[in-house]
């Protein structure tokens, strides 16, 4: 199964409610309860791993940046790849990154991700590894 972007995160984009360069967003780790639906907003998140070097919410992500690249016709969203220490929480089949507003309710899914996954870490360093630190990559034909 493909990424997906989630419906609501692509329109606040486009109408300035959130911002990938100051706005805080994190990588959600879950397991296979949660069923992606575009429609989503972050309250159907369901199926959060926990366990040891794991914290609720997951990872805050680090290094975000808006890339023009006018050679190429295409903007990309980039930032570095998360990762745990001493991580064990089980199957992860899947991850949400989102805009954290702190409150659930209010923060806003992005994309969902299954590239890389699933993968079981025990007790073992984790890096989700983000190909070439491209979270999002729109382009023109």
């Amino acid at each position: 199964m493909a990424n997906k972007i989630y419906n609501k995160g692509l329109a606040n984009f486009f109408n300035g409610t959130i911002d990938w360069d100051t706005d805080t967003f994190k990588l959600m780790l879950l397991d296979n309860t949660y069923t992606v639906d575009k429609d989503h907003d972050f309250t159907d998140v369901i199926g959060e791993v926990s366990g040891t070097g794991y914290t609720a919410g997951g990872f805050t992500l680090t290094t975000k940046t808006v890339v023009q690249d006018d050679g190429n016709d295409k903007v990309q969203l980039t930032c570095d790849d998360p990762s745990w220490v001493g991580l064990n929480a089980g199957l992860i089949q899947q991850a949400v990154i989102y805009q954290s507003t702190g409150t659930p309710a209010t923060s806003t899914p992005l994309l969902h991700i299954q590239d890389g996954l699933p993968q079981t870490p025990i007790a073992a360093d984790f890096v989700l590894q983000i190909q070439d630190g491209v979270v999002l990559e729109i382009s023109q034909v």
